[in-house]
């Protein structure tokens, strides 16, 4: 399945502070430094405590044609605007039941591993390849990162994140 949001494009673009995505969705084209208005946002452990124009982020996400939440439970984000469609809620893992880095908001970096399976159908930080393959974009976002059997390797990932750290 071909992607229609430009990745390869996006990808080499600098970001927006997650503090002001909204403007990318609300400001006119001219006004905002990504190559079109933002459409689908995905949201990944992250609250919304870190925003202080609130209602222009509720209209920023009414504004979007797609919102996916991936959180252990719904966050604010899933509950904020009036929307009833296009949003997705993606159960993820705790850090309890998976190996890897974990990232705090101070940004330290841990190594944990797995001490209870995951619950129902929750997923890890790693099954994201098969979400980024289903969008047609994981061969680009994984180009340096092992995978065997849509299984991602945890060193290569904590590898990649040194690599880019040090340039």
């Amino acid at each position: 399945m071909k992607s229609r949001f430009p990745t390869k494009q996006l990808m080499e673009t600098p970001g927006i502070p997650s503090t002001r995505w909204f403007d990318a969705t609300l400001l006119p084209k001219d006004q905002i430094s990504q190559p079109n208005p933002v459409q689908a946002m995905f949201v990944m452990g992250h609250g919304v405590n870190t925003i202080t124009r609130m209602p222009d982020a509720v209209r920023g996400i009414e504004k979007l044609e797609l919102l996916v939440v991936c959180d252990p439970y719904p966050t604010a984000w899933s509950v904020i605007s009036e929307r009833k469609n296009g949003t997705y809620l993606l159960p993820a893992c705790t850090s309890f039941e998976m190996d890897g880095s974990r990232t705090a908001f101070n940004r330290s970096l841990q190594w944990g591993e797995k001490i209870v399976e995951p619950v129902f159908v929750s997923k890890t930080d790693h099954d994201m390849y098969m979400l980024a393959k289903k969008l047609g974009f994981a061969d680009l976002m994984f180009k340096n990162i092992k995978v065997e059997d849509s299984s991602v390797s945890a060193e290569d990932i904590l590898r990649e994140i040194k690599i880019r750290r040090n340039r």
